[in-house]
């Protein structure tokens, strides 16, 4: 082989690898893209609400440069057995510091990746526990995904993650 034809299929090699990184770039931000950030997440389990289980929902949401919650924790139905029961619904709001409400978003987004997430739901017979998510953006869009496990035994790590990270953050015992 002659010395030009290696050499051209040296600087092919060259030019292809730069132009290539410089092609695949751009199509990513590096920039902030204020469309992209969450500004509403909501999330909602209720724990097998035949036998008595209560329903919680938690709302995180936005407000100029605040993170308020609200939770809503309720009981619609008596446990098997209870004879005195009176449906009861309890609201709370708090406010959250802004950098560890950014830094659970950013888990949501950036780690857990919940916008590629779908629905996840098993057969279940027993002691069923329903989660729905839901994230809002600054533009309009909102993704939304339901999960469903039974007895307390995820079928995946992610969605189990996504469900640990949500009761670690709004302090769920």
């Amino acid at each position: 082989m002659s010395s030009g034809f290696l050499l051209f299929i040296a600087c092919g090699l060259i030019f292809s690898g730069v132009f290539g990184i410089a092609i695949a770039d751009i199509g990513h931000k590096t920039q902030f893209d204020p469309n992209r950030v969450p500004v509403k997440f909501r999330f909602r389990s209720n724990y097998d609400a035949g036998h008595g289980g209560s329903s919680r929902e938690f709302i995180l949401e936005r407000k100029k440069e605040k993170y308020l919650i609200k939770s809503l924790e309720s009981r619609r139905f008596p446990q098997p057995g209870e004879k005195d029961f009176k449906p009861v619904t309890v609201e709370r709001k708090q406010e959250r510091p802004p950098e560890a409400a950014e830094r659970f978003l950013n888990i949501l987004v950036n780690d857990l990746k919940i916008e590629e997430m779908g629905n996840l739901k098993a057969r279940v017979l027993l002691h069923p526990t329903y989660y729905d998510f839901e994230m809002r953006y600054a533009d309009g869009r909102v993704h939304q995904l339901g999960y469903v496990v039974e007895a307390g035994h995820h079928v995946d790590e992610r969605y189990g993650r996504l469900v640990d990270e949500c009761q670690e953050f709004f302090e769920i015992k």
